[in-house]
């Protein structure tokens, strides 16, 4: 079979140009080399994190790693932050595409989905003045960025950095707001917090039924936290 054009690596960059192409009715292939987690894919509950910690008897073989590899030891280089079950994404790389340098220090992947698969994808928006010292057309970038963040669902915030990842950006939801964090972070807010969970219980026969209890929730916070429980909650890590 012929095509129109090769994709090389299945990462996130890679993925979003294949779709681009076949959208716009190419004929693509894509190559890669494709390393897998044969180890720990079966082995991770399909949980949240927080329960995870908190009901999981087994859960240092993932996050420590049955061989303690998830530990650095020595020096630490690109990728010792990874979890024991994402430290496949780098395997292969000293052997097949080594680096030598004392100034750069680049993370790369031969895996399945290349670095996606330790972060996902993001969108990092560059300057006007970046993508011009890489000769690339400012206008034409600013529609691929609207395209790529339609795609990927981008959740943000318009604040003082925004002009560092955002950019011009247009097309992004609303960042999402944690409860249990933001009541950490913001004390004060915690009254807030609590309506918000009243306001999700619903009346049934004359007596309140939760619908969905918010993390943490009590029959008894239902009234305003005293000065006291505040101080409480605030010292007490989320």
């Amino acid at each position: 079979m012929i095509h129109d054009y090769i994709v090389v690596g299945s990462g996130p960059s890679g993925a979003q140009a294949a779709q681009t192409l076949v959208n716009d009715g190419a004929r693509v292939a894509m190559l890669d080399v494709g390393v897998k987690d044969d180890l720990y894919r079966g082995m991770v509950p399909d949980a949240d994190f927080t329960s995870i910690r908190e009901q999981d008897p087994d859960q240092y073989r993932y996050l420590l790693g049955t061989a303690f590899e998830g530990i650095s030891w020595g020096g630490v280089k690109v990728g010792a932050q990874l979890t024991p079950p994402r430290k496949f994404m780098m395997h292969g790389i000293d052997r097949w595409i080594p680096l030598e340098s004392s100034t750069f220090s680049p993370m790369e992947s031969l895996a399945y989905g290349g670095l996606g698969n330790g972060w996902g994808l993001g969108c990092f928006v560059f300057s006007g003045p970046e993508l011009e010292k890489a000769g690339l057309d400012h206008g034409k970038m600013k529609t691929a960025y609207e395209v790529i963040s339609r795609r990927i669902g981008i959740a943000a915030a318009r604040d003082d950095a925004a002009s560092y990842g955002l950019g011009g950006l247009d097309c992004f939801q609303e960042a999402l707001t944690l409860p249990r964090l933001d009541a950490h972070l913001h004390p004060d807010r915690e009254h807030a917090h609590l309506l918000d969970a009243v306001k999700r219980l619903e009346c049934s026969s004359g007596r309140l039924r939760p619908r969905g209890r918010a993390p943490g929730f009590r029959r008894r916070c239902l009234r305003a936290p005293s000065r006291k429980s505040r101080t409480r909650a605030h010292r007490d890590p989320w």
